[in-house]
C-alpha cells in the first residue's frame, strides 16, 4: 500500500485538526480588533443616549488590552438580540466563552443554553469564529446552565446521549430532574422506555411520554414537520406497529449521533 494511500485513510481528520489549530489562531487575532471596534461603536450608541459613564467605559475598553467579562456579555447579548449590531448569535456565544474565560459570574443561564448549543451541534456560522463541534464543552456548558435554570437539564440529558460521551444512566437522571414539564424530556424518556435504555423496557410508559409530547405540541401550535411532533408520532407508530419496518436502538442512536434528534 502506497504513503499516499495510507494517509487518505486518516486525511479527513487529520485535514480537521490543522484547519482547526489555524482557525482557532485566527480567531484569536481577530477578536482582539473585533472587540475594539465593537465598544468604540457601542460607546457611540451610549453617548446618543445621553449615558455618558456607559460610554466612556466602552471607550476604555476599546484602549485595553484586557477586556471586561462584564461589558463582553454586553457586546454578546446585543448581537445576540440584534439591539444596535445586527444579529450575529454565533459571534455572541464567541464573545460568552471569551467572558467566562474573564469572570463567569456575568454570564446568564441563556447564554450557557446557547454557548452548549454552538458546541453541540456543526453549526456552520459558528466555524469562523472557531466555534466547532465539542460534547465535553457542549456539556460544561449545558451542566453549567441547568445549574442556574434546572429546566435546562434536557439538554444535559441531550448531551449524554451523544455518542462522544454517552451514559444512559446520567442521561436519565438529567431528563427526570428537568421534569414533566418540559417536552424535551419527555420526548427522550419515551425513547429510554421504549428501547430499554438503562430503564427496563415498558411499552405502555413510552406510548404514555409520546402522548404527553403530543398534547404540548398541540397546545404550543407545533403541527407536522416539527421535530418533537415528528419523533413522538414515529415513537408511537411504531409501539403501534404501524410502521413497515421497526425502529432499532441502532437507528435511534444514529438520529442522535447525526443531530437529527
Amino acid at each position: 500500500m502506497s504513503y499516499k494511500r495510507r494517509r487518505s485513510d486518516f486525511s479527513i481528520n487529520f485535514e480537521e485538526i490543522i484547519y482547526q489549530a489555524e482557525e482557532k489562531e485566527r480567531v484569536s487575532k481577530e477578536t482582539k480588533v473585533s472587540l475594539r471596534q465593537d465598544f468604540y461603536e457601542l460607546s457611540k450608541v451610549f453617548k446618543a443616549g445621553n449615558q455618558n459613564e456607559l460610554a466612556t467605559r466602552c471607550i476604555r475598553e476599546a484602549l485595553s488590552d484586557d477586556f471586561s467579562a462584564e461589558m463582553i456579555c454586553v457586546l454578546g447579548r446585543m448581537y445576540f438580540d440584534g439591539d444596535y449590531f445586527e444579529e450575529d448569535c454565533a459571534k455572541a456565544c464567541h464573545y460568552f466563552e471569551m467572558a467566562y474565560e474573564g469572570g463567569e459570574r456575568h454570564i446568564r443561564p441563556g447564554d450557557y443554553l446557547m454557548m452548549g448549543t454552538y458546541r453541540h451541534y456543526e453549526v456552520k456560522e459558528g466555524r469562523k469564529y472557531g466555534l466547532f463541534r465539542d460534547m465535553n464543552l457542549a456539556l460544561k456548558w449545558y451542566t453549567l446552565g441547568a445549574q442556574m435554570a434546572p429546566e435546562l437539564y434536557s439538554h444535559v440529558g441531550c448531551a449524554y446521549m451523544q455518542k462522544e460521551i454517552r451514559d444512559y444512566k446520567k442521561a436519565y437522571e438529567c431528563f427526570f430532574t428537568a421534569g414533566m414539564e418540559d417536552t424535551r424530556a419527555k420526548l427522550y424518556l419515551g425513547f429510554m422506555f421504549e428501547y430499554g435504555l438503562y430503564v427496563q423496557a415498558d411499552y405502555d410508559k413510552a406510548k404514555m411520554l409520546f402522548s404527553f409530547v403530543l398534547q404540548d405540541c398541540e397546545r404550543e401550535g407545533w403541527e407536522e414537520g416539527d421535530l418533537f411532533y415528528d419523533r413522538a408520532v414515529e415513537g408511537l407508530n411504531e409501539l403501534n406497529g404501524k410502521v413497515d419496518v421497526p425502529l432499532t436502538r441502532e437507528y435511534f442512536e444514529m438520529l442522535v449521533d447525526s443531530s437529527e434528534l
